[in-house]
């Protein structure tokens, strides 16, 4: 894994907060001399940001000792984490002086750390659909309404990533690009009945089309919370939507493109994972999508030591594609 300032390693422990530039100040002269690197940045908090335009790069100096510091404050923080998990996993003192009594299932100490750094470590899931769909779940009778054109899949009936059901919180990303009238998305998906959704879809076609941002929630079969928003965005008949989606807690944010163009909060489905369909009339095209769960500095941290459970594959990472 290498900076894309320097192209240098990026070392371990900076991973753990940042797979893409191997320092901060690296990050910023990047955004300097670079709109792409705005437009992909995975930090939305950091758009509202304004940085100065360089003609070349600046000094390549850097404060070794703060560096060194924040590393090695890195490490003591995992060593601590893991001292819990472990503390943890072996039993704490009970009320009466006793130790506490582990469940019945597990055969010592280490096989409960195992399932502690499983059960908190980083997930991401990828799949750019050249494997076929036998990872995405559907609930028509015949299951043959999505098809592939070009290495691109063209949803149909909603179809949701089995691998994704048991989650809560997570961030969702994928591209696709709008063949005909619109494309949709679903999360907090627990089955064809009980899903949130929602939509871009063209309303004033043309040269320079405009479009919609829709959504809406299906509880037990009904419709219900339908908005629909104008998309801010400037888009062509072969725009390719980046849609990067956050789902936490009761709140829900959607990004276009790098740009904010929705939040929104409702309560009613507290679990449930992504999937994609297409309603009457509409054909889009998905390129991948990706799903990460757990992604903050301890689950990355914890992802590191999947080592210790080989059974179980702690993280799932793949290149994205780059267009």
């Amino acid at each position: 894994m290498r900076c894309l300032y320097c192209q240098k390693k990026i070392g371990l422990l900076r991973r753990l907060t940042d797979r893409e530039y191997c320092s901060r100040s690296h990050r910023k002269r990047m955004r300097a001399v670079s709109s792409r690197a705005v437009r992909n940045t995975v930090d939305l908090d950091d758009l509202s940001d304004i940085w100065p335009v360089h003609l070349r790069p600046l000094d390549e100096s850097i404060d070794k000792n703060t560096t060194q510091a924040n590393q090695a404050s890195t490490a003591i923080f995992g060593l601590v984490i893991v001292g819990a998990l472990a503390v943890g996993s072996m039993g704490l003192l009970g009320p009466g002086g006793t130790a506490s009594t582990r469940l019945k299932t597990s055969s010592g100490p280490f096989d409960d750390l195992r399932k502690s750094i499983r059960n908190h470590a980083a997930v991401r899931l990828n799949d750019n659909f050249q494997g076929g769909l036998n990872d995405w779940k559907g609930f028509s009778s015949t299951n043959r309404d999505w098809s592939f054109n070009h290495g691109f899949v063209q949803p149909g009936r909603l179809r949701l990533w089995k691998e994704s059901l048991g989650m809560t919180d997570y961030q969702m990303e994928f591209m696709g690009e709008i063949e005909k009238k619109g494309m949709g998305w679903a999360y907090r998906a627990v089955d064809g009945n009980n899903f949130y959704a929602t939509k871009i879809v063209i309303t004033k076609p043309g040269p320079l089309p405009m479009a919609d941002l829709i959504r809406y929630a299906t509880v037990a079969g009904k419709q219900s919370n339908r908005v629909n928003l104008p998309l801010p965005t400037v888009i062509r008949n072969d725009t390719l939507y980046r849609v990067l989606l956050t789902v936490k807690g009761d709140n829900f944010s959607t990004a276009v493109n790098g740009q904010m163009v929705d939040t929104w909060s409702d309560s009613r489905l507290a679990a449930g994972g992504i999937g994609f369909f297409a309603d009457k009339g509409e054909v889009a095209s998905l390129r991948w999508v990706t799903v990460s769960h757990r992604d903050n500095i301890l689950g990355r941290m914890l992802s590191y030591l999947g080592f210790w459970a080989p059974l179980e594959p702690l993280v799932y990472f793949a290149a994205i594609p780059t267009f």
